[in-house]
């Protein structure tokens, strides 16, 4: 999956860029992180770090292993005397979850790729006290290279912290290392790859604004209307409503674990 070097290289890199983006909280965003000790930032800094290293070297090496068949019925085998309902159509996704444990974390539900309207790839590691979303909402590819618009969610039930992370990556294929472009703590509604190519954040795709959820992250859309509306899924589809802060109904509250997991899953890929 690369030398030891280049490993070491994408592995000092995604520090650097750990270490800016807590930097912008701290400086940009502390109403989202108010009040942590500093055990619980430890904790929260630490899940980020692992987010950014899912993006970066976990998933190439998942598609990888997906296209080559790599994973297979010893690993179903395997994971389901811990998992019992782990689907076999999802066998390749096994691979997410043994990084995620080999670097000490869990996941609070089953990684959905490639399954879901408005998402390619949602994965929730989660520690005691903290829950993150990692999501990639757009995927284009120009001129032999794949270019993905990531945003990892952060939040706690019971301790204050609620933010978001913008990232735009590289790469030079879909089962290759992701490289970041441009990391923020603020909304990038679009970053320049070229004179003739410009990756855009489809603000008009309403799956897209549903699982982003700007409405929840107000001081990251400061210069976006994306927060004056939230984005509702019925029986007959999305819908976009007028959002007043301050008065969001129950289904907008944070919920707990328990409702996370049957939000997100069905009972297949939970656990």
């Amino acid at each position: 999956m690369g030398t030891c070097l280049e490993i070491q290289f994408r592995t000092i890199r995604t520090l650097l860029l750990l270490a800016s983006l807590l930097l912008a909280v701290s400086c940009r965003a502390p109403e989202q992180f108010r009040g942590m000790t500093d055990e619980e930032a430890s904790e929260a800094e630490g899940l980020l770090e692992l987010s950014t290293y899912v993006i970066s070297d976990v998933m190439g090496e998942y598609y990888a292993v997906r296209q080559s068949g790599l994973y297979g019925a010893a690993e179903l085998e395997r994971i389901r005397k811990e998992i019992p309902w782990w689907s076999e159509s999802n066998v390749s996704n096994i691979y997410i979850y043994d990084k995620v444990v080999e670097k000490g974390y869990h996941l609070l539900t089953g990684p959905a790729i490639d399954r879901k309207n408005g998402v390619y790839v949602q994965i929730n590691p989660r520690t005691r006290n903290f829950i993150t979303e990692i999501m990639c909402l757009v995927r284009e590819n120009y001129e032999g290279k794949l270019y993905e618009y990531w945003i990892i969610k952060i939040w706690s039930q019971s301790i204050p912290a609620n933010g978001i992370y913008f990232f735009v990556t590289a790469a030079d294929a879909i089962d290759k290392p992701r490289t970041f472009l441009v990391a923020d703590t603020r909304y990038i509604p679009e970053y320049r790859i070229s004179d003739s190519y410009t990756l855009r954040f489809p603000e008009s795709d309403l799956a897209v604004l549903y699982n982003l959820q700007a409405w929840r992250f107000p001081s990251a859309f400061l210069e976006s209307d994306l927060n004056d509306s939230r984005v509702v899924l019925t029986s007959e589809g999305y819908f976009k409503v007028p959002f007043e802060r301050g008065t969001q109904p129950v289904f907008e509250r944070i919920l707990t674990p328990e409702e996370v997991r049957k939000w997100f899953n069905r009972q297949e890929n939970s656990f």
